[in-house]
């Protein structure tokens, strides 16, 4: 089981509202896809894209019901 510090942001599309939500977490996961899946259970219309950056962290732009979502994920 893989240890990663998950950076969870909800980003505001409104132009007057540039604001965003951010939320830290401490998880324990094999298999990341499944696990952002996951937190969209109910969502038909789920898509999300997923980057692996040089430094090892692996960040999911996530598409969900008209907002969205950044997960950033760094192991320990």
């Amino acid at each position: 089981m893989h240890e990663y510090e998950m950076i969870h942001e909800i980003l505001n599309l409104c132009p007057m509202n540039h604001d965003r939500d951010q939320f830290l977490e401490e998880i324990e996961c094999d298999d990341l896809d499944t696990f952002v899946r996951s937190r969209f259970h109910s969502e038909a219309d789920l898509k999300y894209e997923k980057t692996i950056h040089p430094d090892g962290s692996i960040v999911y732009e996530v598409f969900a019901s008209g907002m969205h979502h950044r997960f950033t994920f760094s192991e320990f």
